[in-house]
């Protein structure tokens, strides 16, 4: 707005004369007039917008076009001044000659008042008094109403996360028509525009960038909105705060919004922390107190990490939970992995027994003191990290939880720390921190035994029975030998005339009335009958293929034993004379041979099958004594239940097979750790085999009362398999078909396989560490079959080994161990055939199938409820 004049030139009067004391009297006065002075005013802008509450600066300028100096006053009056008011910041200006002064002209708004209003600003200016030049400034009343809207994840009104997507919206309504209008927002250097959403962007001041949308004529009532997509800038400390701006610019004038703060740090924040044990909600047990370190956590067993969020925002605000931990509570803070463990990873989320994932956490059972907030029903996590996206209301606060484990790969005696974080955005608050336990130690069951050397070779000059042996008391003939048929020794056991039964046999059958008749303790000291008659032993069940001795003293079909009785029929049958030619036994004890333990005297002229399935009599080795009836070579029983089945042991011993247990040569596992494993010691030691060895059938299926760990027998020593009290007619115990119950009442016993530590050290299974030891390739033996009852598993509650799915107790060795004789390619679950794994019926595949994979060392299976999705061991 340009100067305009105002008045006329002012005129300067003379003073009248004054009387001067000699008389005389002074001139008379002359009358001048002054120049009006060149001056012009201008205001800019020369109209604005301004809406209620607000003010509006205008600048005033005034240039002086004459060559003397001089003073101006300014001042101010309103049209409306009931709604508006105006002030100037500088009322008196001194113009030098052709220069110019400013001063800004404040033009505020009631706050009371609203609707479509104008007001004329005059700036009067005058020297000495006369009006020089005047200029107006129009100033227009406009209720336009700003918006602005944030959301996104861990994001509020005023705060936003670091390195976050953010959706902006900004929005206006106008009272009254406006033309040619244009909303903008200034965004601030550091955060970045990824979707403008149709605005132009062009830079700014300092960095910042602005963005314009065009939005043309507004009419009244008009609501325009627009929304844009921006990540905020990184984190920083301390958290900067940033000011955004709106403006609504129109031909009639420009509005701006307040300026818009936003504090680059988390809505929401951590103010407490808790660590507890597996146990049900309404029961929780705490390994510590609130904002206290949980200590002695140890590996394998689930604890659970509490913290307490708070939303002191008057806004609800949208997150994700994640658990993250770290070697160091100020950096290098990653996920908590879920589901399975993960190579490299300490800990992983992790099932409970007894509380579902996801499940509420009520706030009567919130475990961190009051709090003066609203509180908001909490929720535990045992199956998912980070959890679902949540809303936290405002002025509120919860509690949220997660079921975590420390696997092999969580340092003993070590601190590690979790937070609390919204996905990848991090929250402010305490950091929980633990310890973990130190290394377990390894409780062996005592006592233990070294075992008796089992070598290769060294049996060969063993002849521990040689001294009576089959031949009786010591000092009498042996009736077995090979006998002229005239000798009067035949009639020990044969009738010329009065015998009742065939072969000349002077007792009624079966077969074992006459061989008992000596083999009782008193004929000879190799007390057979005793072996018949022993109450332990229970009675065979055919129906549960549960077989407790060779019942010679049962009547059988048998004819002779050098006749094939056995080739593709079912004729199952134990004469004395199937194992024992009495006419040629003798005294000799088996040895080891490169190629299996070979027949001993009492086996001497006893037929049998070869590895090659052909019918052979005599028998070289007593493995082929076994063939005869434990081979494909016969017909076998067959059962519906996998485990009562009979199997091809010749197959299953054959050396071409990738695993096998060393009867018909020495096994292929010659590692380190096997021969560590067979030179340790346990409870039921009898031998200490090595690598290179080879062993007998008799060492598993043998006489029961031989298994003396104080004084184990020979591995050559007489222990035919006639009874046992152990299904199987094992030497010792072997829990196999029955699994483990859930509760822990049934934990881990030495007895329950005594009959593998008869040569396997007991404390790879005692050792729940997980560090590597030297005389076992798994770690984790010890862990399955003594510790993982504590784990939640949702396997079945059957505890048949038949049942797929079934077991959540403590694993038993059979449960990978199935088929132990041997393994070929087809292995259940075991494609290399490797270690003698075949997982049992029990142990079914998880969505990555069922498989052990040696070489890469993962494990692929459900077992015990445990999903094993190539689990690294």
């Amino acid at each position: 707005m340009t100067s305009t004049p105002v008045g006329s030139p002012t005129i300067e009067a003379t003073p009248t004369p004054t009387v001067l004391a000699t008389g005389t009297i002074s001139p008379t006065p002359t009358v001048t007039e002054t120049p009006t002075p060149t001056l012009t005013l201008s205001i800019t802008p020369v109209s604005a917008l301004v809406m209620p509450g607000q003010k509006v600066i205008y600048t005033v300028v005034l240039k002086n076009a004459d060559s003397a100096p001089i003073t101006a006053d300014l001042s101010t009056t309103d049209s409306d001044p009931k709604t508006f008011s105006s002030s100037l910041a500088d009322s008196t200006l001194s113009l030098p000659p052709g220069k110019e002064a400013s001063t800004a002209l404040v033009v505020a708004a009631s706050a009371t008042n609203s609707g479509d209003l104008s007001n004329e600003t005059v700036v009067m200016v005058s020297v000495r008094g006369i009006g020089q030049v005047r200029a107006t400034a129009k100033t227009r009343l406009l209720a336009v109403q700003f918006q602005r809207t944030l959301s996104g994840m861990g994001v509020s009104n005023h705060n936003v996360s670091p390195a976050t997507m953010v959706e902006m919206q900004v929005g206006i309504k106008v009272p009254a028509a406006l033309s040619s209008a244009v909303l903008s927002d200034l965004v601030p250097n550091g955060w970045v525009i990824l979707d403008a959403k149709g605005g132009k962007v062009s830079p700014a001041d300092n960095g910042a960038q602005r963005i314009e949308w065009t939005l043309g004529g507004l009419t009244a009532g008009a609501t325009v909105t627009q929304t844009y997509i921006l990540s905020s800038p990184p984190p920083a400390s301390p958290a900067p705060q940033f000011t955004f701006a709106t403006a609504l610019r129109a031909k009639e004038g420009q509005l701006s919004a307040e300026p818009w703060p936003i504090l680059l740090l988390h809505p929401l924040s951590v103010t407490h922390y808790r660590i507890g044990w597996d146990s049900p909600l309404d029961s929780m047990a705490w390994a510590a107190s609130t904002d206290t370190s949980g200590k002695g956590i140890p590996r394998y067993k689930a604890f659970r990490v509490r913290f307490r969020l708070v939303n002191d925002r008057p806004q609800a605000v949208r997150w994700a939970p994640r658990l993250e931990w770290s070697t160091r509570p100020d950096a290098d803070f990653q996920p908590v992995p879920a589901g399975d463990w993960k190579a490299s990873q300490p800990f992983y989320v992790r099932p409970l027994r007894t509380i579902a994932d996801a499940a509420p956490i009520p706030s009567s059972l919130f475990a961190m003191g009051a709090d003066t907030r609203i509180a908001q029903d909490g929720i535990l996590f045992t199956q998912q990290n980070p959890g679902p996206v949540l809303t936290l209301n405002p002025s509120s606060y919860t509690e949220i939880e997660f079921s975590v484990r420390a696997t092999v790969d969580a340092q003993y005696t070590s601190a590690y720390y979790f937070r609390l974080a919204d996905d990848e955005r991090t929250m402010p608050g305490p950091i929980a921190e633990i310890f973990t336990d130190s290394t377990p130690s390894v409780q062996l069951t005592q006592p233990q035994f070294a075992g008796i050397s089992a070598s290769a070779g060294s049996e060969r000059t063993t002849l521990a029975l040689s001294a009576q042996g089959i031949a009786g008391q010591a000092g009498l003939p042996s009736p077995h030998g090979a006998y002229a048929a005239t000798t009067n020794t035949c009639a020990s056991c044969h009738r010329s005339h009065t015998a009742p039964s065939r072969n000349l046999l002077p007792n009624d059958l079966p077969q074992s009335n006459l061989c008992l008749s000596c083999h009782d303790g008193l004929g000879s000291s190799l007390d057979i009958k005793r072996q018949f008659e022993d109450a332990s032993v229970p009675a065979d069940d055919a129906n549960t293929s549960s077989f407790f001795a060779h019942r010679a003293t049962a009547p059988s079909t048998h004819t002779q034993a050098k006749e094939d009785e056995f080739a593709n029929v079912l004729n199952r049958h134990s004469e004395c004379s199937d194992c024992h030619d009495p006419h040629n036994a003798n005294s000799s004890l088996a040895a080891s041979s490169a190629t299996g333990y070979t027949a001993s005297g009492a086996l001497k002229g006893v037929s049998g099958v070869s590895t090659a399935s052909t019918w052979k009599n005599p028998i070289t080795y007593e493995y082929e004594l076994c063939y005869k009836c434990h081979s494909a070579y016969t017909r076998l029983l067959t059962y519906d239940k996998l485990s009562y089945q009979m199997s091809d042991k010749a197959s299953q011993f054959d050396p071409s097979s990738v695993s096998f247990h060393p009867i018909e040569q020495p096994g292929k596992n010659n590692s380190a750790q096997m021969a560590g494993s067979l030179a340790g010691t346990s409870p039921y030691k009898l031998w200490s085999f090595t690598t290179d060895a080879v062993m007998r059938c008799t060492n598993c299926h043998g006489d029961y009362r031989l298994a003396n760990p104080d004084a184990p027998p020979p591995v050559a020593a007489r222990s035919a398999p006639h009874t046992s009290k152990y299904r199987g007619l094992l030497t010792n115990n072997l829990q196999d078909r029955v699994l483990k119950p859930s509760s822990g009442s049934d934990n881990y016993s030495a007895a329950d396989f005594a009959l593998c530590y008869q040569c396997h050290a007991e404390a790879p299974f005692r050792d729940t560490s997980g560090e590597a030891r030297s005389d076992t390739s798994f770690r984790f033996h010890g862990f399955h079959i003594s510790s993982i009852y504590n784990d939640p598993g949702g396997g079945g509650s059957s505890t048949d080994i038949d049942t797929p799915g079934a077991g959540r107790g403590n694993a038993i060795c059979s449960e990978c161990h199935y088929q132990v004789h041997g393994q070929g390619t087809n292995a259940r679950g075991n494609a290399s055939g490797r270690g003698l794994v075949s997982f049992a019926p029990n142990v079914v595949a998880s969505e990555s199938g069922l498989s052990w994979d040696p070489s890469a060392r993962t494990c692929s299976l459900v077992c015990h409820g445990k999903d094993h999705r190539a689990v690294p061991y």
